[in-house]
């Protein structure tokens, strides 16, 4: 279980101890705050719930920062840290978040070199004087820049996951003067895009200018809500979120074009530039007034088309065939592969994955904890995957009706051979191959190294195909036909990294997959028992490609998945 409240108080402290070493912080003090975060985030209880006195009995976290714990409670934040995000300018705090910009390079730049902005951090880069600072260099300049870049970019844009709660507290907000019933999201979010850039939600009410007066200055007055009030207009209030920036648009469509309303902001954009009836959609949409969705539809003689899936991909098939496929819903998912334990990052034991999926309703667990290439999340040498083997054949016997499927995440080397040798790969009953180093490459080198690691006979599945990290990194280049082509070809599975920081097969890539006769599989890489619900993010991406439950890997049942992986260990 994961506690949003818990995370805030990680993250408060996460961000103290980053402040506290660029003040020079004896490196032993910083460790106690790392262990202390481990341990909360290890916690199966709220520490909104618990008093004082059981906090600092809680391993790793002790008597002070207990207290700063109990503060953060009272006030939001512990007054520490707000002394010193007074006294650090925003600026160099915003630097903590950019890649390969430590503690000792801050401090070149902010004491030494009297940088205290990103801006000038980005204008030093730009004019190449960045590369002059000793300890830099053109390299470390061109990797700053490049990430100044990505992030100016992505700006007030958030992952689908974290847009939920604010489309909920919108939501919320609204009803408190308006029906629920009247209330329709549309947009990016209706659609589950993995970024949005924008909240847009609808309001059916009469054309009543009185009630459209009373909605905007009930929106006016909402405390976590910035209006724009060039933007705003009689048939849309538009604005922002306070604390992040990102577009919010309340829209009052006029009663009569509601359906057209809702369904021209409910599709994407090679949707709606189909040519039906010698005029494209949007066309149609925008000359003519449907008082339902279901109306135009009927118009059209399409079958209802799921939201997610009006992309302009999968759907024409559906058109022409007049049959919409059952998609696939998060229940029919039977098992979960691609989970860590404490055997290498993860922070729950094996035995705790094991019970939180019996506890979700799966019949089996893949583990899949890293290999030894991978020293920087304890990857295992060859002499621990035997433990960890022998722990799985007595937590079979305890748990009979669940079974443990015995998984690696084997790293994909710089040459495309994966991390150990035949004769430890065969003892796995599955191998997700994946790449986590040297990303900087060529479309031709990374093809090439993921397609030598797809023929490997060990690999089972490969893992987050591209590498990306939403709104952090995007993913190496990549000739994804020839890479699905190999799939095919060698009988490995895609997975859809389910976790909402990655989507990974993308969803535009998932109805080629399928109709090369690929195999996925949504798999949530969780690090710890929270994120196992996760999945449903994967579903979400699947859906949009066209994903049912017969093209799903982790929908079979347990003995079905045994005997696909006994007969392609036979093969070898």
């Amino acid at each position: 279980m994961s506690f949003m409240e818990n995370k805030i108080f990680t993250q408060q402290i996460k961000q103290y101890a980053a402040l506290l070493e660029l003040k020079g912080e004896n490196p032993f003090k910083l460790r106690a705050y790392h262990f202390a975060i481990e341990a909360i985030d290890r916690l199966e209880v709220n520490l909104m719930d618990l008093p004082l006195s059981v906090i600092e009995k809680i391993g790793s976290i002790g008597k002070a920062i207990a207290l700063k714990i109990e503060e953060t409670k009272e006030k939001g934040i512990f007054h520490q840290l707000k002394n010193l995000l007074e006294e650090i300018p925003a600026g160099v705090v915003e630097m903590l978040g950019i890649n390969g910009l430590g503690a000792k390079k801050i401090n070149i730049l902010w004491k030494e070199n009297k940088f205290t902005t990103i801006t000038q951090l980005l204008e030093a880069c730009e004019n190449n004087t960045l590369a002059q600072i000793k300890g830099f260099g053109e390299k470390m300049q061109a990797n700053i820049y490049q990430d100044l870049l990505f992030k100016q970019a992505n700006s007030a844009k958030l992952f689908f996951s974290k847009a939920t709660i604010y489309q909920q507290m919108i939501v919320d907000y609204l009803s408190q003067i308006i029906d629920n019933e009247l209330i329709i999201t549309t947009g990016q979010f209706r659609r589950k895009l993995e970024i949005i850039d924008c909240l847009q939600i609808f309001v059916a009410i009469d054309d009543n200018k009185t009630k459209k007066n009373q909605l905007v200055q009930h929106l006016d007055e909402c405390n976590f809500l910035i209006k724009n009030k060039q933007g705003t207009g009689m048939f849309v209030w538009r604005g922002e979120l306070k604390e992040n920036a990102l577009k919010v648009e309340i829209k009052m469509p006029q009663k009569n074009r509601i359906g057209s309303e809702i369904y021209l902001h409910s599709a994407g954009e090679k949707h709606l530039t189909k040519i039906e009836k010698n005029k494209t959609i949007l066309q149609h949409l925008t000359e003519q007034n449907f008082n339902k969705e279901s109306d135009v539809f009927d118009y059209f003689k399409y079958p209802i088309i799921p939201v997610e899936a009006r992309e302009g991909y999968a759907e024409w098939k559906w058109i022409e065939d007049k049959k919409v496929p059952n998609l696939l819903i998060t229940n029919e998912l039977k098992g979960i592969f691609h989970a860590h334990s404490t055997y290498s990052d993860g922070k729950n034991t094996l035995e705790e994955m094991v019970l939180a999926c019996i506890n979700l309703g799966y019949d089996y667990l893949g583990i899949t904890d890293h290999s030894q290439s991978a020293f920087y999340a304890n990857g295992l040498q060859p002499s621990r995957i035997k433990i960890q083997h022998q722990e799985i054949e007595s937590l079979r016997k305890k748990y009979p009706n669940f079974y443990i499927f015995k998984g690696i995440e084997a790293d994909i080397l710089n040459d495309g051979q994966l991390d150990y040798e035949d004769d430890v790969l065969k003892t796995f009953d599955f191998v997700i191959a994946s790449i986590h180093s040297n990303l900087k490459m060529s479309e031709e080198k990374a093809t090439e190294r993921i397609i030598k690691a797809i023929e490997n006979p060990h690999t089972t599945m490969l893992g987050h195909s591209t590498g990306r990290v939403l709104l952090r990194r995007n993913g190496y280049p990549l000739d994804m036909k020839k890479v699905i082509e190999a799939c095919a070809k060698n009988n490995v599975i895609i997975e859809i990294n389910a976790s909402p920081y990655r989507l990974d097969l993308d969803w535009r890539w998932v109805h080629e997959a399928l109709e090369k006769g690929v195999l996925l599989s949504i798999n949530p890489d969780s690090h710890e028992t929270g994120t196992l619900s996760e999945v449903k993010y994967g579903v979400n991406i699947g859906r949009k490609g066209g994903l049912t439950a017969e093209k799903t890997f982790n929908t079979k049942t347990t003995e079905e998945i045994i005997t696909y992986f006994a007969n392609k260990k036979r093969k070898l």
